[in-house]
């Protein structure tokens, strides 16, 4: 039965990340701003989190929001999957991803981690760039 949950989750993921194909198009031809992308992006991460919940049986709770300072903060996540990533973008709002930087030649992916703020990574040397227009 796993397997099964798995391949359909697999196939709703593609179909939901297909329906964003056109809207990073127009995004690109008309080179929108950080936080539009910033939005849709969350938009495309929560539905990832509802098939999960729906189709996988996987949820999370929200416990210790109230931790979080109102302040610019530093929440450290070590992930062994790109779930803790992607669940980041819907838990905060205003998430500046610290990402390496093999992952900007990635086609889509990379001109995300352009265009989003991100703190991209060399992992061969002591340099980081932020990414932000």
């Amino acid at each position: 039965m796993a397997t099964i949950r798995s391949w359909c989750f697999g196939f709703a993921l593609i179909a939901l990340t297909a329906l964003f194909g056109p809207v990073i198009l127009v995004m690109i031809a008309f080179r929108t701003a950080a936080p539009a992308i910033r939005r849709v992006t969350r938009i495309w991460a929560s539905g990832m989190l509802l098939l999960l919940r729906w189709i996988a049986g996987i949820s999370y709770r929200e416990q210790g929001r109230e931790n979080i300072p109102a302040l610019p903060c530093l929440i450290m996540c070590n992930h062994q999957s790109p779930w803790g990533t992607i669940a980041a973008l819907v838990l905060f709002p205003d998430v500046a991803i610290v990402a390496k930087d093999s992952l900007s030649g990635v086609p889509v992916l990379g001109w995300f981690l352009r265009h989003s703020p991100m703190v991209v990574i060399d992992r061969d040397s002591s340099t980081w760039q932020r990414f932000e227009e």
